[in-house]
């Protein structure tokens, strides 16, 4: 079997990336609201995803077009 080749295109040049990691990140962050007239402290949770890549060669992206 082989490797599944995953690839990004980063906005200005469109050369394709290739990337070699991901990684979720989350994290809670506290904001102060007005809810009823009181003010509470709502917690927020953001998430986002981590890419580690490099630029990908001409066979990484002849054999991502095959997949």
């Amino acid at each position: 079997m082989t490797e599944r080749i995953e690839l990004t295109w980063p906005d200005g040049d469109g050369h394709p990336m290739r990337i070699v990691d991901s990684k979720r990140v989350r994290y809670g962050k506290d904001e102060d609201v007005i809810r009823n007239g009181k003010k509470v402290v709502e917690r927020t949770i953001t998430e986002f995803t981590v890419l580690i890549a490099r630029p990908a060669t001409g066979d990484e992206v002849r054999r991502w077009r095959d997949q």
